[in-house]
C-alpha cells in the first residue's frame, strides 16, 4: 500500500483542476436547447465534489459491504479510465491522424498512460499542474485570439429553460461530475489530510476553463450548431489565426488534450488499483501495471 503523504496545496490543486477540465473538453457542450444545464451541473460539482472530500474522511465501512463496496468503485474508476481512453484516441484518429490506423494511436497513447501510471504519486501531482498551467495559459491565448470571430447575438436562447432540461442535466452531470469522483478517491487515498476546500479550489479553475471552451464555441458557431460538431472546440479555433506566425492555432489546443486526458487515465487506473488493494488484492504495483495495460481494450 503506498504510504499516505502531505500533498502541497498548488499540486492538489492543479491535478484536480487538470483532470475535472478532461471530462469537459472534447465534446462541450453536450445539449443543443440550452446552456443551462451545463450551468447547473458546474455547480452542482462546486457543492458534490467538496462534499464528497468531506464524506469520505467520516465513512466507515467494515466486512464483506466494505470489500463489495471497494470492488465496485475499483470497477467503476478503472471503466472510467477506459471511457477517457477511447474517446483521446477516438478523437485523434478522427481529427489529427487520419491516415493512420488505430492500433498505432492506441500503441502511443497506451504507452504514455503506462509510464505515468506506475510512477510514484509525486510524478502524477506534478505533471497534473503543468497540465494545470498549460491548460490556463492555452485557453486564455484561445479565447483572446478567437474573440474577432465572436457573435454575441449566439448567446441569444443560452439561458432558456426549454423542454427536456432535466435530461440534459443529467447528460451533463454525467460527463463533468461523475468521472471527477475518482480524482476525490485519489487525493483521499494518496493524502489522509486532504479537505473539502482543497477540491474546492481545484473545481473553481476546472468550472472555469470548461466554461472557456464552451463559450468559445457557442460564441462562434451558435449553440444549435456548436453542439451538432463532433468536437466544437477544434472546429472553432482552427480557423484562428495570429497574424502570419500562427495560422493553425489548434495545435495548442492538441497538447492541452493530451496532458489532461493522460493525467484523468493514470489517475483513475492508479485508483482503481489502490482501491484493489485495500479489498485485499495485493500487490499494488502490479495491479497497476495490469491495468495500465488492459485499459488498450477500451
Amino acid at each position: 500500500m503506498a504510504e499516505s503523504r502531505k500533498v502541497s496545496l498548488p499540486l492538489t490543486v492543479g491535478m484536480f483542476a487538470a483532470f475535472f477540465t478532461a471530462n469537459g473538453l472534447i465534446r462541450a457542450p453536450f445539449s443543443s436547447g440550452s446552456l443551462t444545464p451545463f450551468f447547473i451541473a458546474l455547480a452542482a460539482g462546486l457543492i458534490l465534489l467538496p462534499a464528497s472530500a468531506a464524506i469520505f474522511r467520516q465513512v466507515k465501512i467494515k466486512g464483506t459491504a466494505r470489500k463489495a463496496a471497494l470492488f465496485i468503485l475499483a470497477a467503476a474508476v478503472f471503466c472510467a479510465a477506459g471511457f477517457a481512453f477511447g474517446e483521446y484516441c477516438d478523437f485523434i484518429y478522427a481529427e489529427v491522424l487520419t491516415r493512420a490506423d488505430m492500433w498505432l494511436i492506441k500503441a502511443v497513447f497506451a504507452l504514455c498512460v503506462f509510464y505515468l501510471s506506475v510512477s510514484d504519486d509525486a510524478a502524477v501531482y506534478k505533471f497534473g499542474f503543468l497540465a494545470f498551467i498549460l491548460t490556463a495559459v492555452v485557453f486564455s491565448g484561445l479565447f483572446i485570439f478567437s474573440a474577432k470571430t465572436f457573435e454575441p447575438k449566439n448567446l441569444k436562447g443560452v439561458f432558456d429553460l426549454p423542454s427536456g432540461t432535466f435530461a440534459d442535466i443529467g447528460k451533463s452531470g454525467l460527463n463533468l461530475i461523475l468521472p471527477s469522483f475518482a480524482a476525490v478517491v485519489f487525493l483521499r487515498l494518496s493524502d489522509k489530510d486532504v479537505s473539502a476546500r482543497r477540491v474546492l479550489w481545484g473545481t473553481v479553475p476546472s468550472a472555469v476553463f470548461c466554461l472557456t471552451v464552451v463559450f468559445d464555441s457557442v460564441l462562434s458557431f451558435g449553440l444549435p450548431l456548436a453542439a451538432k460538431l463532433g468536437y466544437p472546440y477544434i472546429d472553432d479555433i482552427s480557423t484562428v489565426t495570429a497574424g502570419s506566425l500562427f495560422t493553425r492555432m489548434d495545435g495548442f489546443a492538441y497538447f492541452t488534450f493530451f496532458a489532461c486526458y493522460l493525467l484523468k487515465c493514470a489517475v483513475c487506473i492508479k485508483t482503481s488499483a489502490r482501491l484493489l488493494d485495500r479489498a485485499g488484492i495485493k500487490f499494488q504495483k502490479t495491479l497497476t501495471a495490469v491495468l495500465a495495460a488492459a485499459v488498450t481494450l477500451f
